[in-house]
């Protein structure tokens, strides 16, 4: 596992679910209308009638370990979709900090494949309204099978954006997963450390 030591785009998550929304009419999914970009949210509990059981997720990555967890469910009821996100920020002094959100239909249908990682930084407002400059495209493997990731920087932190599917058969993307991972300020992740964040991430369905 992974230790540190010492170690143009959309600019809003509703334009980025415009475009996965978009995605999904040009592929011809049924039962699919384009709503505009102002697309309204409500937060929702885990126990929530209407939620499908829950898609937990993680980095296995011995830094976040002792830190603390945030879990946000975001269900944008027009269009059927769910965002489940988890949100890890390090043990302290210097915390590396790091999310994953999937995305998923609430009736389980497919979703387009995942694309560019850089184009999905809207999820974070924080990552959002600053000043970010992506390094090169690289597709690695993973135990949910190929995944999309690029190191970039922002406000004087070294991360790595990735974005892939997941599905019962490898050509179905029933789960869009997004994420990211910082190192503390001032510490570099190299190619090979942002490759073991990538390959670190899990997610299984239920409890």
């Amino acid at each position: 596992m992974f230790t540190c030591d010492g170690s143009d785009g959309p600019k809003s998550i509703a334009a980025l679910l415009g475009l996965v929304l978009s995605a999904l009419v040009l592929s011809g999914c049924d039962g699919v209308t384009l709503p505009d970009f102002d697309l309204d949210f409500i937060t929702v509990e885990e126990d929530d009638p209407r939620l499908p059981p829950p898609t937990k997720l993680r980095f296995n990555i011995d830094v976040l370990e002792g830190g603390s967890s945030l879990l946000e469910q975001r269900l944008y009821e027009e269009v059927g979709l769910l965002e489940r996100r988890r949100l890890w920020r390090g043990p302290p002094p210097d915390s590396a900090s790091a999310s994953l959100v999937v995305t998923r239909k609430l009736d389980d249908g497919p979703l387009p494949a995942a694309g560019d990682p850089q184009y999905a930084i809207g999820h974070w407002k924080s990552l959002d309204l600053k000043t970010t400059v992506f390094d090169a495209l690289y597709e690695s493997e993973n135990a949910l099978g190929p995944v999309r990731w690029r190191r970039f920087t922002v406000a004087g932190q070294s991360c790595v954006a990735l974005q892939q599917g997941w599905g019962p058969e490898p050509e179905i993307t029933t789960r869009l997963i997004t994420g990211y991972y910082c190192q503390p300020p001032g510490v570099q992740l190299t190619p090979g450390q942002a490759e073991t964040v990538v390959q670190s991430v899990t997610l299984w369905d239920g409890e």
